[in-house]
């Protein structure tokens, strides 16, 4: 099973948000779910993939994906491939 997290730059109750996370991981974990594709900008995507670090100790197969939101050649960023 495949999961993805992208999220807001900015986020309010980062421990509530963080344990609930935690749930949700777990459980996500536990029924199946083995890679997980991750934004890489902002407070949320951080705050995931920080939880999803901690629950890859406990569960090795798990395996983490860093999604760019742009593609870069040769040093810029491409906003639009047409």
């Amino acid at each position: 099973m495949n999961v993805t997290f992208c999220g807001h730059a900015q986020i309010t109750e980062r421990e509530a948000l963080q344990n609930w996370l935690q749930t949700v991981t777990q459980s996500l974990i536990e029924q199946g779910a083995t890679t997980f594709y991750l934004g890489g900008y902002g407070a949320f995507d951080s705050l995931a993939a920080a939880v999803l670090r901690e629950q890859k100790k406990r569960y090795p197969q798990v395996e983490l994906v860093l999604v760019l939101a742009y593609l870069i050649i040769m040093g810029c960023p491409m906003r639009y491939l047409i």
